[in-house]
Parts: structure tokens; sequence; C-alpha cells
């Protein structure tokens, strides 16, 4: 079942739905709650085989992206350059920079079930200002 949000119609995220999966069908799409960097939205697709696909699709908002045009970009080679040398990170899926979909450069990013940790536990900064 699909979610509406008054932030937003379904349309785009069925469109991206359909890129990460050409078979898929939007199951369900919701603003989530908690980004200062990025808008990021959850989206679940699911497949001919009823197989269910979670993502994130995050959007820079303009201050981000006046200081770095390429910030989609850049996050999803970052993003990339670590899952490729064995860093835990979420697999990037999809970048678009094409604005035919969403009004501004997005990506597209498994969905990893948790919450951010802002203050962890112990001290992790081994320089004297910490």
């Amino acid at each position: 079942m699909m979610t509406k949000s008054k932030e937003y119609t379904n349309e785009p995220f069925v469109q991206i739905a359909r890129k990460l999966n050409p078979a898929g069908e939007l199951r369900e799409s919701r603003t989530l709650a908690g980004g200062v960097s990025a808008s990021t939205t959850y989206i679940e697709v699911a497949t001919e085989d009823g197989a269910i696909s979670r993502y994130v699709v995050r959007q820079h908002g303009e201050v981000d992206l006046r200081r770095d045009s390429d910030i989609a970009r850049h996050e999803f080679e970052l993003l990339q350059l670590l899952k490729q040398h064995g860093v835990p990170v979420a697999q990037p899926w999809l970048y678009d920079q094409s604005c035919g979909i969403l009004p501004g450069p997005y990506i597209v990013a498994a969905y990893i079930e948790g919450r951010a940790e802002l203050q962890p536990p112990g001290k992790l900064c081994r320089m004297p200002s910490c």
C-alpha cells in the first residue's frame, strides 16, 4: 500500500522504483525525519516474485547544492568507494542528476534499519581538543 504525504506525490517515487527495477512496483513511500544535510524518503519496491527491497532516496537542499553542485554525485561515489573497501555503509544503487524525476539531483541507497548514533559511547577522538 502506498503512503502519501503532503510534501510530495508518489509519482516521482514510482518512477524511481521503475529505474531500480523496470518490473518493480512501489509499495510504500514516506518521508524520514531527522535528515540534516538532505531530505530523505524511504521507499519499498516489490519485484515480480513478491520480494521487497527497501531504499532511501536522498535529495540535498539548496545550501548544500550552492556549496557543491555535484554533492549527490560525490556522495554516491564516496559510498561506492567505501563499500569497495569493506566499510559497512549503505549500498549505493542509483544516482540521477537529470532533474527529470525530482527537481534536483538525488541518490538512492539501501535502507538500513537503525538510528543515527550522534554521540557514540566512549571517546573516539584522540586529539587533545576532544
